[in-house]
């Protein structure tokens, strides 16, 4: 498990994206802004999931549902 204050940072980010250009940030902008490779990205978005911070899509890993 990841530490905590990297799954909030990604939850951040993902809001912020949403507010600022309407849309989430791609998982390489999410790699790039949290310093991490699209894998650690991936593994951030499943724990997101995994407490219900994010419903993501049902054929890749991406967000879908991003929750407030």
């Amino acid at each position: 498990m990841h530490d905590p204050a990297n799954i909030t940072q990604l939850h951040y980010e993902l809001i912020h994206g949403l507010l600022e250009s309407g849309a989430c940030p791609s998982n390489a902008d999410l790699a790039a802004r949290l310093n991490t490779s699209a894998d650690g990205v991936e593994n951030l978005l499943r724990e997101l999931a995994a407490i219900h911070g994010v419903v993501l899509h049902p054929h890749s890993c991406t967000p879908w549902v991003v929750h407030p």
